[in-house]
């Protein structure tokens, strides 16, 4: 259902890099960023009014999503 994929990695040493899981990604759009914050802004800058962004992934990438989006 996506327009666009957003592939990056989680400060996290055992993260997967996101050339792996842009592998698995078929039929869509996806960028590869270095990390959240590069990945977080993009996404801002790519969404209109009314779209919405989800960030998915393991608990060390949401809680860095939720840190940048707190302001923290």
């Amino acid at each position: 259902l996506a327009d666009e994929v957003i592939v990056t990695k989680a400060s996290s040493p055992r993260a997967a890099g996101p050339e792996l899981i842009r592998g698995h990604i078929r039929e869509k759009k996806a960028t590869i960023t270095s990390d959240v914050k590069e990945a977080l802004g993009i996404a801002l800058s790519k969404s209109g009014e009314r779209d919405m962004i989800l960030a998915a992934g393991s608990f060390f990438m949401i809680a860095e999503v939720r840190k940048l989006v707190l302001g923290q």
